[in-house]
């Protein structure tokens, strides 16, 4: 680090644990110089596991099942947990032990990443 320099902030960690690939792709466009996401597959049906090592700040779901698996891991760590449902465009938040449907002008990247930011948000000044 150089006289002068400050030391570069680290962006929240976001897997995105995708059945449709596009969605993770166009998350990573809309959260680009906000959070690190980062693709993964769903079919190891192992999402707790690989939550537990990541230690991610939020995770973004668009498969039930994966959104399932991760609850437990998000409920012990305090996390965030979005599932994004492509069949019906709902986007359901995960807090406080329990599902809800989430007040979002659709399930546009665009509107995913300003729930998932605010709340990071809320969180840390909270």
């Amino acid at each position: 680090m150089t006289e002068g320099s400050t030391p570069a902030a680290t962006l929240p960690v976001i897997p995105a644990p995708s059945r449709v690939p596009l969605v993770a792709e166009a998350l990573m466009g809309a959260f680009e110089g906000m959070a690190e996401v980062r693709s993964l597959p769903t079919h190891s049906g192992d999402t707790a596991g690989v939550l537990r090592w990541l230690r991610p700040d939020a995770v973004i779901v668009d498969d039930e099942r994966a959104a399932e698996s991760a609850a437990p891991y998000v409920s012990a760590e305090g996390g965030l947990l979005v599932h994004v449902s492509v069949a019906d465009g709902t986007v359901r938040l995960f807090q406080d032990e329990a599902w809800e449907i989430a007040d979002v002008d659709g399930s546009t990247p665009d509107a995913i990443r300003n729930l998932v930011i605010g709340t990071l948000m809320r969180r840390v000044t909270a």
